[in-house]
């Protein structure tokens, strides 16, 4: 049940699935979802999967995230568009799809080795003003 129902919901994600985090509900719900700043957002079905986008996975919080609630009895969809996500987010969702990640840059650099004629003293400051 749980694959028809993710392929349903990648309707509402076809677009942006190679640009944002996707996160699934290990199980369905009958509650509703509250967010990590306690705003609640209503599950509009008695019984759904419940689907996190995360639009801007590599901006820091409060940008643009959609809750994708799935109705589990026959495939209907609503979106709640949100800016942060869900507390438990770590232990009720698994990810499913991430974004694609850019490869590091390879920095060429020297090592840092400290000039041995140097002394050091224990009477250095500064003065903020």
């Amino acid at each position: 049940m749980k694959i028809t129902i993710g392929f349903l919901s990648a309707f509402a994600l076809a677009d942006d699935i190679e640009k944002a985090d996707v996160f699934s509900s290990y199980d369905s719900h009958s509650i509703d979802v509250e967010l990590i700043d306690n705003e609640i957002v209503t599950n509009p079905y008695s019984e759904s999967w419940i689907f996190f986008s995360d639009d801007s996975p590599f901006a820091s919080w409060y940008h643009s995230s959609r809750l994708i609630f799935v109705d589990a009895q026959n495939g209907n969809y609503s979106i709640s568009y949100v800016e942060i996500f869900p507390k438990n987010f770590k232990s009720d969702y698994e990810e499913i799809s991430l974004a694609d990640r850019p490869d590091p840059l390879a920095m060429e650099s020297t090592a840092f080795v400290p000039d041995p004629e140097k002394v050091v003293s224990n009477y250095n400051y500064a003065l903020i003003v």
